[in-house]
């Protein structure tokens, strides 16, 4: 993505369809703070299309325990994912040949088939609760677990005006006409356009979010024979 536009450029937008780009009474820092809320519902409407608009990669080391925070600790590397909000996939890394192993998501109600940890294999389940992630059966030390997940949005423009946001494809508009539309709302003045305009530009992002692989056609995914052969930890992941 790369059609990026500076969070000052959305603001004078935003004052002009209002009809305030004149007005001394509307603070910029407002109309700004009126666009970061909104900016995580933009964010929200990406994220469930489901095309990776936004991914971070961390890798857990395991130190013995059997759940570690996402908020903070050495076992994380480079840093820990403070700013987790969703997985994507977990693998175990092996060594030496550094293989990804999926670990998928175990159900609450599965965790029991999983005895302790008493050879040189891996977890097999995770399970996130909270701010911790759980590993299935706990895995020996040392053992290297790579997480992609979803960050959260951001909490503020870090640069103030010059914050540069990525529109993908000129759905930054969204962010204007959801700022201009609360001037108005607070200035008790007639919205009927600018709440049409916001619901053809969400349904137009919609149409087009999951797009980005647009010559990906719609199929299961393929699944490593070998996955099924490792896994034996028990019903209904194999024998006993």
């Amino acid at each position: 993505m790369a059609r990026t536009v500076l969070v000052s450029t959305l603001i004078d937008r935003a004052l002009k369809l209002a009809d305030k780009e004149a007005s001394t009474f509307t603070p910029r820092a407002d109309v700004m703070d009126l666009m970061l809320v909104k900016y995580a519902e933009y964010y929200g409407l990406l994220v469930k299309a489901g095309c990776q608009y936004f991914e971070s990669i961390v890798t857990l080391t395991t130190d013995g325990a059997s759940s570690w925070s996402l908020l903070s600790g050495a076992v994380w590397s480079p840093s820990a994912p403070a700013d987790f909000w969703g997985i994507l996939r977990l693998d175990y890394i092996q060594t030496p040949t550094t293989r990804a192993r999926p670990v998928p998501a175990a159900m609450l109600q599965e965790i029991h088939f999983f005895s302790p940890q008493t050879g040189g294999s891996w977890a097999r389940r995770h399970r996130i609760a909270g701010n911790t992630l759980y590993l299935y059966p706990p895995p020996l030390t040392g053992q290297a677990y790579r997480l992609m997940y979803i960050p959260c949005a951001m909490a503020t423009f870090a640069s103030g005006e010059t914050t540069t946001l990525d529109g993908v494809n000129g759905w930054e508009q969204l962010l204007v006409v959801e700022a201009a539309l609360d001037l108005k709302v607070k200035d008790h003045r007639e919205t009927d356009y600018l709440v049409n305009e916001r619901e053809r530009l969400i349904k137009w992002i919609q149409q087009q979010a999951d797009e980005r692989e647009a010559a990906m056609p719609s199929r299961v995914p393929a699944i490593d024979v070998l996955d099924a052969e490792y896994d034996t930890w028990g019903s209904p992941f194999g024998g006993y």
